[in-house]
């Protein structure tokens, strides 16, 4: 999910943060981080609006990453991606 974007001068600068959205039982999405810890639930008829929300109330438990793109003629180029 984007968190944040920022324009340099000659790209951008983006920050990720990673979720895993399991569709694996029947009714609900289980949100988890990337070390498989259960952070939230949203109901299968909920929208991504609201998987995007537990995200965001329990942002520092997932993990970000800044990725560097630089704009070469008409092309967006990643040049570096960190971990946060």
């Amino acid at each position: 999910m984007l968190n944040t974007i920022e324009k340099t001068d000659n790209g951008y600068l983006v920050e990720i943060i990673e979720y895993l959205a399991d569709y694996s039982e029947e009714n609900s999405i289980i949100i988890r981080n990337t070390s498989e810890e259960e952070i939230g639930r949203a109901n299968i008829e909920d929208n991504e609006t609201k998987m995007q929300e537990i995200v965001k109330n329990n942002i520092e438990r997932f993990t970000k990453k800044e990725i560097t793109i630089k704009k070469e003629k008409d092309l967006l180029v990643v040049t570096k991606v960190e971990k946060k």
